[in-house]
């Protein structure tokens, strides 16, 4: 029963929810079993104590059935039954949530009974309802169209006026196609330009020559959209791409968190290309989506600020050198971080800093400092460790350190793709090291290596030094 689909997604529910699925299995609407209840019980016991609650289908069915010789078949109903609660009960968390869908399926029913006052009534609070609400996604469109196929199935109904609501469910219609293509397609484009799709798009043509003659339309994410598609279609963009971080800014509150966290992935993700490309330009783009992102919240889930965008927070702002700001944020964020990484990515972020800063003897304690256990950024500090070495012409102690590096990687079994990142880094800096000896010809074929191997860390600081 360990590895079985009940337990699986019984374990995925928080506190919260767990208390929620207590209430839901003991109501008689929702189920009338007993045993659902007990196995409940037996599930909440093992999820506390996973140590000394044995999960295996005989101890279950004696906590259940203390009475009887163990059924195969029983066990496994019941066990299928509960499956199906949790599963209702799941849909039933996702659609109280919902507030308006809530209400197109109450007028569904009302239209069905008749009840023209009740309907007129209910129908004017969810208009009401959607209006009010700040998000304007491809969602927003979808449910008003859906409260407009109530009014005028209703109108039908009732012979009030063949067209009223037809209008404005054909219009709600159209947006929230258009805009679910266009996001689409935003995926779409960025899983090409990453060799991982050859996807295709039937209606962007016709959408574009559609938008083309209805300039009027002022969807928030008809807006963004269509701007983040120019933005990964144009190859000179950097005015599209302000035109797009302006229109993030302004329509963010439009979206909701995951989405919106969405977009500025897309944003951020183009920044790192045209970076890369050595377009230092968009190093200060990169800093912009970020401090508006933390505006808007977007990069804080459930409280938390992922050690990943608080290191790229901090490189994006030490990139265009501003030092204060990036100072205030690994204070300010501190708390944010999740607590096992906490003092071991803080001390690497600010040791960041000083690095950049030059004070190369705050950094390297600093360093002293980041937890041995936390494996990412003991790779990191190694790097940094390998600039610091080289800027300061520790040429035998960065020897000894590259040795000391790979055989730190080769130990590691667990760190996927980011072996090849910093085996490469160690590989380059050592032909680095014997540049002296080396001719015009050969620094250029070096350059060209450099910049023709995809997984290189450092390799924008690789390269600087050559140009030196």
């Amino acid at each position: 029963m360990q590895n079985s689909r009940l337990v699986e997604i019984f374990q995925k529910l928080d506190k919260k929810e767990l208390r929620e699925l207590g209430k839901f299995v003991q109501s008689p609407f929702h189920n009338q079993r007993e045993d659902v209840i007990l196995l409940y019980d037996y599930l909440l016991k093992f999820v506390k104590s996973k140590k000394t609650i044995a999960i295996d289908k005989e101890n279950v069915f004696s906590y259940l059935y203390p009475n009887e010789v163990y059924s195969e078949k029983k066990i496994r109903y019941t066990i299928s039954f509960f499956f199906k609660v949790v599963k209702d009960f799941l849909a039933y968390q996702e659609f109280i949530l919902e507030r308006v869908n809530q209400q197109v399926f109450l007028l569904k029913s009302l239209r069905k009974k008749n009840t023209e006052r009740l309907f007129e009534q209910e129908f004017r609070k969810a208009e009401h309802n959607l209006e009010s609400d700040s998000l304007r996604n491809q969602q927003f469109h979808f449910v008003r169209f859906l409260l407009q196929e109530e009014k005028y199935s209703y109108a039908l109904r009732n012979s009030r006026g063949a067209n009223t609501g037809l209008q404005e469910s054909s219009e709600s219609l159209n947006l929230f196609f258009i805009a679910n293509v266009l996001r689409q397609e935003t995926h779409g484009l960025t899983q090409k330009a990453l060799g991982q799709s050859d996807f295709k798009s039937a209606f962007l043509p016709a959408i574009e020559q559609y938008l083309s003659k209805n300039k009027h339309l002022e969807s928030p994410a008809i807006l963004v959209y269509y701007e983040l598609i120019k933005v990964l279609t144009t190859g000179n963009s950097l005015s599209t791409f302000q035109s797009l971080r302006k229109l993030i800014s302004e329509n963010g509150h439009h979206f909701p968190p995951n989405e919106l966290r969405e977009i500025y992935i897309f944003a951020l993700n183009y920044c790192i290309k045209k970076i890369n490309a050595r377009e230092a330009l968009f190093n200060r783009e990169a800093f912009e989506i970020y401090k508006q992102g933390i505006l808007q919240g977007v990069f804080i889930e459930n409280g938390i600020l992922s050690r990943f965008n608080y290191k790229n927070i901090v490189a994006a702002g030490l990139s265009v050198q501003e030092f204060d700001w990036v100072q205030h944020f690994i204070e300010k964020y501190k708390p944010y971080l999740e607590k096992k990484y906490r003092e071991s990515t803080y001390n690497y972020n600010l040791a960041m800093l000083f690095y950049r800063k030059e004070n190369y003897s705050e950094a390297m304690l600093l360093l002293q400092k980041v937890s041995s256990d936390d494996v990412l950024n003991n790779l990191n500090s190694r790097r940094m460790l390998v600039r610091i070495y080289y800027d300061q012409q520790e040429f035998d102690a960065l020897y000894s350190l590259l040795d000391s590096f790979q055989n730190y990687i080769y130990r590691k079994r667990d760190i996927g793709y980011q072996k090849h990142l910093y085996l490469n880094l160690i590989k380059f800096m050592r032909k680095l090291l014997q540049i002296e000896g080396y001719s015009t010809a050969q620094i250029e074929a070096l350059r060209k290596e450099i910049e023709n191997t995809k997984n290189v860390a450092e390799k924008v600081w690789l390269l600087e030094k050559l140009d030196r």
